[in-house]
């Protein structure tokens, strides 16, 4: 094994640390024979949660075999490269770059990337995915390079829905939805949206697997629109806005989606969306009359607050 440590770790010795360990929190580049980088998890994984860091289920046989038996000689807070000579290890870690980007992106992805926790992987752009091309038909000698942040012993592991085989999945959204309901009315509006957040997954993929496709879009929107309230009470209103769209786009005259989507586009001033909604709103449930009077109240005066600040910016002008 050729290693190098450019920083070493402190505390239990990896004899002891990975005796029991069920997941390893980590950062990672990756370069080329050049000593380009080629991947840098701060980019590559900025998605996830926390950003920049890539969590690995061990003995799981994950994509790139040889990770796990490298990683398993490290200490926490150590950064190590490890110089591979076997180019097996380049074309198995080009499945894996490909597997990040096509997530982040959308697409489909091809085949199991093996046990990765959290995947929400940032794309690159066309010329990262040119490079990943060429070196599947011409694979390099590349060098890893880890900082290990944490090992996570089994009780303190939960089960990401990505490991989930498609009975834990349906068994699972229905509990996270509860969750993130019990977390809204007790006010902690972040949590309640993480759970959303893992319901919504386990969904896409039944969905993805052809399970239930009717009944779990119906669920969908619920939970979407459940987690726009969230956005809202967080005054993340970009964010608000586009998941009670996603809503909408299934169910177009859902009433709550389109009064969270309303309310959130009144505080980006997105005027005519905000009147439309509004406006749509009441004619599907004219007991909102009050509520949407408010709404276009407030719009009404962040207008006019808009227009005396032009206004008086434009006489300093003169």
């Amino acid at each position: 094994m050729d290693k190098c440590v450019i920083q070493k770790g402190t505390g239990v010795k990896p004899a002891f640390l990975w005796n029991d360990a069920a997941e390893a929190v980590f950062k990672f580049r990756v370069f080329r024979d050049t000593g380009e980088i080629l991947d840098d998890s701060a980019d590559l994984c900025a998605k996830m949660d926390p950003p920049g860091v890539f969590q690995m289920l061990l003995g799981k046989k994950f994509k790139v075999e040889r990770w796990d038996v490298w990683l398993k000689t490290m200490q926490v807070g150590e950064t190590a490269r490890f110089a591979s000579s076997d180019t097996n290890d380049c074309i198995q870690y080009n499945a894996v770059s490909k597997a990040l980007r096509d997530m982040n992106a959308g697409r489909k992805v091809g085949g199991c990337m093996g046990a990765m926790v959290g995947a929400h992987g940032h794309s690159h752009g066309d010329s990262i995915e040119d490079e990943i091309q060429t070196l599947i038909k011409n694979p390099e000698e590349l060098t890893f390079e880890f900082t290990l942040i944490g090992v996570k012993s089994p009780e303190n592991h939960e089960k990401e829905v990505w490991t989930m085989n498609k009975d834990e999945q349906k068994e699972a959204h229905p509990k996270f939805k509860k969750d993130g309901n019990d977390l809204f009315k007790a006010g902690d509006y972040h949590m309640a949206g993480e759970n959303y957040e893992k319901a919504l997954k386990c969904i896409d993929l039944l969905i993805s697997a052809g399970k239930d496709r009717e009944s779990l879009l119906s669920e969908k929107v619920k939970i979407l629109s459940n987690l726009s309230e969230c956005l809202i009470r967080l005054s993340r209103w970009r964010e608000a806005e586009k998941r009670a769209t996603e809503a909408l786009e299934i169910d177009s005259v859902n009433t709550k989606a389109i009064w969270r989507r309303g309310r959130s586009r009144v505080q980006l001033m997105e005027i005519s969306g905000a009147k439309s909604d509004l406006e749509h709103l009441l004619s599907l449930e004219p007991t909102m009359k009050a509520k949407v009077a408010a709404e276009l109240g407030k719009l009404q005066n962040s207008m006019a607050e808009r227009d005396n600040s032009m206004k008086s910016g434009l006489s300093r002008m003169f």
